[in-house]
């Protein structure tokens, strides 16, 4: 077992005690997993699994998938499973997440639980499933496919997308060994133009969240409301469309307080981003973490090299689309890039792939 965490399971006449205690990160997962599938692999009703998780320290997103392996095997035959953890530890946070596991603030008062019978005589039921565990569940088996770190956070975008339903745009935030920041993946161009404004500006989410000593977290939820924070971004973000934003820190390990980037996510919708996306977002946040801090030296000219390919690849059939639409309509630049920005936003459908679309099939669409 890893130096840095310690698993005591105790034999108890209603229930099975895993107590975890220390640092349950990336390098302890195999171990613990082993340890605690074999703890709990012959427990049967009515005797029960109590995960006594409130000597954690850290809980790594990947550890906490383990937790939610640990539930579902015990699930399977009908055993209750539940979680003691303090209030308001981050540990706490993640499982009430990924699982419907129950959590208590004791052991005292998991095994009361147990061993008391509701009002129609039946022992506690096991725990369920959630939706939302399941798409973790996929999303870490996914970067275990994945072969780079760009495919990772690549991955990370893609599920941020998928699992925050109000979100239009996510992107991700790295800050280099010269402190400078680049965006290596986003789900959108546009995307991509907000991160560099606030580059440029110096100000906006996405710039505080991945500061050295930054906040952690930075949100609005309407810019376009008068007292929108970021002088500079907010109004222009608002013109671009966007109506909220969220940025969460990436850290630069697992016990590390100093932020290397951020995981931003945009909307167009006022409001649209609440404290139950924020939560997602830290976990998601998590994964990109783990894909940096856990890659030995993370190439950061190769995301530099993709994120100019992109760009390059970008602005050129961007590039192509805005000229039909001056040579068409008899406009500057600047104006055809609005018209092509407003069918996007009207069609529902990625600018970049609006104009891939316009400029690879402009002669059928002549009439």
């Amino acid at each position: 077992m890893s130096r840095s965490v310690g698993i005591t399971v105790r034999q108890l006449a209603h229930a099975v005690v895993c107590e975890v205690s220390g640092e349950l990160d990336l390098v302890a997962v195999p171990q613990a997993r082993e340890r605690l599938l074999s703890a709990v692999s012959d427990v049967r009703p009515p005797k029960a699994v109590v995960l006594d998780l409130a000597g954690l320290t850290v809980l790594s997103a990947a550890a906490a998938h383990v937790l939610l392996d640990v539930a579902e095997r015990c699930e399977s035959r009908g055993v209750y499973v539940c979680a003691v953890l303090a209030p308001g530890r981050p540990a706490r946070q993640v499982t009430e997440l990924i699982s419907a596991m129950p959590v208590f603030e004791t052991v005292v008062s998991a095994l009361e639980r147990i061993t008391a019978q509701r009002p129609d005589g039946e022992p506690p039921r096991p725990v369920g499933t959630t939706e939302r565990g399941e798409q973790f569940l996929e999303l870490a088996q996914s970067m275990l496919a994945a072969t780079t770190v760009a495919e990772v956070l690549d991955r990370v975008v893609v599920a941020a997308a998928e699992m925050l339903p109000t979100a239009d745009l996510a992107s991700i935030t790295l800050r280099d060994r010269t402190s400078t920041l680049h965006t290596p993946v986003r789900s959108d161009p546009l995307a991509d133009r907000l991160d560099e404004l606030q580059y440029r500006f110096h100000e906006g989410p996405c710039y505080d969240a991945a500061l050295p000593t930054g906040p952690g977290s930075a949100a609005c939820a309407d810019l376009a409301a008068p007292t929108a924070p970021w002088p500079k971004f907010a109004p222009v973000a608002a013109e671009l469309g966007m109506a909220a934003v969220m940025s969460t820190a990436l850290l630069a390990s697992v016990d590390s307080h100093e932020s290397t980037g951020a995981l931003n996510v945009y909307s167009r919708s006022p409001h649209g981003l609440d404290d139950l996306d924020h939560d997602v977002m830290l976990l998601l946040a998590s994964h990109a973490s783990l894909a940096v801090s856990h890659t030995r030296a993370v190439d950061y000219a190769a995301l530099r090299e993709t994120q100019l390919r992109r760009a390059l690849d970008t602005r050129d059939v961007i590039g192509q689309a805005k000229g039909i639409i001056m040579a068409r309509r008899g406009v500057d630049a600047d104006e055809a890039f609005q018209i092509l920005r407003r069918a996007s936003q009207d069609l529902n459908v990625k600018l970049v792939e609006l104009a891939e679309t316009l400029a690879s099939h402009h002669t059928e669409l002549d009439g």
